[in-house]
């Protein structure tokens, strides 16, 4: 059998009631833009699964996980799933039930859907940041995912940041305070703009400029037929079903204002306004997963949106002063171009599953060049080919196979070093 479509060792509990035989399907979920993983499967009981609390049933009688258990929500579970590529593994750090619904029920079975999510999900609904900080925003990320998440040290995975940054919790739950952090700092060299977000190895709050400077974590390539693999397992690198791939929008770039917008700064304490205007090619020093961007000057030198934007002064400061709390105009601008640049290009592709994938890790892709010329025949299509970032991530298990998922994001054309 191939090893694009191979089947996984599994291993499933809830609340340490195996599960494993019943599964039918099992999806697991990671993404750049969000600050949780989260997961869900489907099962078939057919009774006899386990037995009743006494306080329920005094006689103890045997009856599905539904019913039995009961399953209710909240309820701990571990899994772990493995491949001859590696192994996804939750068995240290459990995710937990968030609900569950029926599907479909007969007299001596039922098919029942699970929602899973990450347990720091649940802690983080039953916290509230209230606290006042004026550190560093690394600093502060950290302290928030430490005394208020309860994270574990040693999963936490955090960019430095040269940002100094005063703010109040305002009674906002954690999450919404971390993503609200990503977008308002910087790296000690390069553009702004932060991502934060869950993944099976911890939690990350990573600089795009540090996400786009990876080496890839693997070299996937696309082609209309198969390559032996008999000896090197070729086929457990190729891209599977032919990409579905979305460009770049002119229109969408132009109302954003990627290639040039306008800013408009009021600032309170002196009461005036301040206008700057910025241009994307302006930003010479900017990282890129391909060849440095090209951008038309007749998009570039006209602006295209007009931001307003207010700047308090003094109001989060421990002493009076005036000083300007992390100027908006020394980042928003550049922040704003750098997010929208990253998505003008992505594809989603399905390969055979690779549980050492995570979101935010760099794969290239090589794709095959479509051309009636003998002499280019088995060459790959430079502008296409490259280096992309991965924006989502799904492992998906059935019986009988495994697949991984994943939405690619990339903010040039071509390959580094290359000519196009």
């Amino acid at each position: 059998m191939s090893i694009a479509a191979q089947a996984a060792k599994r291993n499933i509990n809830i609340n340490g009631i195996p599960l494993s035989g019943k599964v039918v399907t099992f999806n697991y979920y990671e993404s750049l833009l969000s600050p949780f993983v989260s997961a869900n499967l489907q099962y078939i009981d057919t009774g006899n699964t386990v037995a009743a609390d006494r306080k329920d049933d005094p006689q103890e009688r045997t009856g599905t996980l539904l019913s039995a258990l009961p399953l209710r929500g909240n309820e701990s579970v571990s899994f772990e799933f493995t491949t001859s590529l590696g192994s996804l593994s939750y068995k240290r750090q459990k995710m937990v039930v968030d609900g569950s619904f029926v599907l479909g029920q007969e007299s001596q079975r039922e098919g029942v859907f699970i929602r899973l999510l990450s347990p720091f999900y649940v802690t983080n609904k039953n916290k509230r940041v209230q606290e006042k900080y004026y550190n560093n925003v690394s600093n502060s990320v950290r302290n928030i995912l430490t005394n208020h998440l309860n994270y574990p040290t040693d999963r936490i995975k955090i960019d430095a940041s040269k940002t100094s940054y005063a703010f109040t919790g305002s009674n906002r739950h954690p999450y919404d305070v971390l993503l609200d952090l990503a977008s308002k700092s910087s790296p000690p060299q390069g553009d702004p703009g932060y991502f934060a977000f869950e993944t099976k190895s911890g939690f990350h709050f990573k600089s795009i400029d540090q996400l786009v400077s990876q080496q890839p974590k693997q070299t996937y390539f696309y082609n209309a037929a198969f390559r032996s693999d008999l000896e090197n397992d070729t086929n457990a690198f190729r891209i599977l079903t032919p990409p579905s791939k979305k460009d770049q929008s002119i229109s969408a770039s132009l109302r954003s204002g990627m290639f040039s917008a306008t800013f408009r700064f009021m600032y309170e304490d002196m009461q005036e306004w301040k206008q700057k205007t910025y241009n994307l090619e302006d930003n010479r020093g900017q990282k890129n997963l391909g060849k440095k961007v090209e951008v038309n000057s007749e998009l570039s030198n006209k602006p295209s949106r007009l931001y307003t934007v207010l700047v308090p002064a003094g109001m989060m400061e421990k002493k009076i002063n005036n000083k300007t709390n992390n100027d908006p105009s020394d980042y928003l601008a550049r922040a704003i171009m750098r997010y929208n640049l990253l998505f003008v290009q992505a594809m989603t592709i399905l390969i055979p599953c690779n549980p050492n994938l995570e979101a935010g890790d760099v794969i290239r892709c090589e794709f095959e060049k479509i051309t009636l010329d003998s002499k280019s025949q088995g060459s790959y299509d430079i502008p296409q080919s490259g280096n992309y970032l991965i924006l989502n991530l799904c492992h998906h298990y059935n019986t009988v196979n495994s697949f991984t998922s994943l939405t690619l994001v990339r903010d040039t054309y071509g390959q580094i070093g290359v000519a196009g």
